[in-house]
């Protein structure tokens, strides 16, 4: 069978054969004489004709001489203008099939009919996805070097082949990419960022599926190399497989039934969803984060939220439906005091919450956020350093139980607040643990934290408890209470000197 012999000289610029260069320039001749026949019949020069059709004259020379093959859309247009009456048109489809090398032809039918496509790249981003640069920077790179016009006619094939987005129904496709292949610069930076975003857009679709086999992944099923599986509207299955300039086409069902299996382990393995890896990734531009931020997938807005790079305006953007959470975004760390400003002023109390999460806040921001009457604008602030104890507890008392664990952390809080955090109804134990932890907790306070069972193993740590409350630890039940009081420093160097020796 022949249908994808030589898959891998198109999709990567290698070839098995010699290509079937009588088929390709027979037809390419006889459609460049027609189109010099009806342009001359037209009384058109080159540049003429090339003006009203958007093309230059050399390239209308390239075509009637058969060395380059015209688009489909140039071929109608040419028919329509030089009234060609169906003459030129009823070549496309030939001339559309003599773009591929000879090998690939029955292999691009099939790509364009199948109702399933899925396949394992390692090497290079599949042609499927592959932008115009990268393509032809793909091919730039082959040796011996295709001259301008056979590169030219490889990128327009590729691209080609990509109206299968088009069909409707769109055929189901699945990738698993090579995290190699999206870090290789094939082309330059510049090339790599814009075939990164279009493998963004395609993974949007509905019917396409894109994972990423991650370069610390200490399993590989795919090592034999890359493959496609191809299903056709029949419900059959072909598999073709490629190893450095030798293809193979398996029509056999026993060794698609082994490249099926292998490919559900690759689909398996890989961390899922390359927009979300691209995302957090500070090399991509603006442009791209603006894109990925109305990106359906939570986990790929959350990432972006963490990108240091990200514009505020899509932080913003983000800042509602991202779940971020309380922590300090790096973007939010390296706002300048402008942009500080503009964010605590912001109407959204989910931005105001960002901003809350900076520690080192001007006064006034600091205390107009404490003040907040949305109460996740007001948590996120309550650790900052330097808000009074009266303020404190005017956000304990104007937000309840929820608040108690979050001003209990700020390292400002005197002995008194933490007590007067301790006797809340109702109470907090999450709250408990905070203060058991904080440095200025004193006996009082540490006692009533003992007697929380999460509090007690930290409380039994803290240096401010008195050495016999201690050495009572060292024989609680709770291992981890012992533990932490044998390694409390309040602990009498008598005591732990016996310790020592009876351990």
């Amino acid at each position: 069978m022949s249908e994808l012999k030589g898959r891998a000289a198109e999709e990567f610029g290698t070839e098995e054969g010699e290509r079937d260069e009588g088929a390709d320039s027979g037809i390419l001749r006889v459609l460049g004489r027609q189109l010099k026949r009806f342009r001359v019949r037209a009384g058109l020069e080159r540049h003429e004709f090339g003006s009203t059709t958007g093309y230059s004259a050399s390239t209308i020379a390239a075509y009637e001489q058969g060395r380059r093959i015209p688009p489909p859309k140039s071929i109608d247009q040419a028919d329509e203008l030089l009234d060609a009456g169906g003459v030129l048109q009823e070549m496309k489809e030939e001339v559309a099939r003599a773009q591929y090398p000879a090998f690939f032809r029955d292999a691009a039918r099939l790509e364009a009919e199948a109702v399933e496509l899925h396949g394992y790249a390692n090497q290079a981003v599949p042609g499927l996805l592959q932008t115009e640069e990268y393509a032809r920077a793909v091919f730039g790179m082959m040796r011996p070097p295709l001259d301008e016009d056979a590169i030219a006619q490889r990128v327009a094939a590729r691209l080609a082949r990509q109206e299968v987005y088009g069909r409707s129904p769109q055929p189901l496709m699945s990738f698993v990419i090579d995290e190699s292949v999206l870090r290789r610069p094939i082309g330059g930076r510049d090339v790599l960022r814009g075939q990164l975003e279009q493998i963004l857009l395609a993974g949007r679709k509905p019917t396409v599926e894109i994972q990423v086999m991650p370069l610390d992944s200490e399993e590989n099923a795919g090592m034999a190399g890359p493959f496609t599986l191809i299903e056709t509207a029949e419900g059959r299955r072909i598999a073709y497989v490629e190893v450095q300039n030798v293809s193979h086409v398996h029509p056999e069902r026993r060794p698609v039934k082994g490249l099926e299996e292998v490919y559900q382990r690759l689909a398996a393995d890989p961390v899922p969803g390359v927009r979300a890896d691209l995302a957090g990734n500070p090399a991509i531009d603006a442009a791209l984060m603006h894109t990925l931020a109305d990106d359906r997938g939570h986990d790929v807005r959350r990432r972006l939220a963490g990108n240091p790079k990200v514009p505020l305006d899509v932080l913003v953007h983000l800042a509602d439906d991202a779940r971020i959470g309380a922590t300090l975004l790096p973007r939010i760390a390296a706002a300048s005091p402008g942009e500080v400003r503009q964010l605590a002023q912001s109407p959204d109390p989910a931005v105001r919450m960002l901003v809350g999460q900076r520690r080192d806040l001007p006064p006034e921001i600091r205390d107009a956020l404490a003040d907040d009457p949305d109460a996740k604008a007001a948590k996120s602030v309550a650790p900052h350093p330097g808000l009074t104890e009266a303020r404190l507890r005017a956000m304990v008392d104007r937000h309840g139980v929820r608040f108690l664990a979050k001003v209990a952390t700020n390292p400002d809080a005197s002995p008194a607040l933490l007590e007067y955090l301790t006797r809340h109804e109702p109470p907090a134990q999450k709250a408990f643990r905070e203060i058991a932890r904080h440095r200025n907790a004193t006996v009082r306070v540490l006692l009533v934290c003992l007697a929380d069972r999460q509090a007690r193993p930290i409380a039994a740590g803290h240096p401010a408890l008195p050495p016999p409350v201690v050495v009572d630890l060292l024989t609680d039940a709770d291992r981890q209470v012992v533990e932490a009081a044998a390694a409390n420093p309040a602990l009498p160097l008598a005591v732990l000197s016996d310790l020592v020796l009876r351990l």
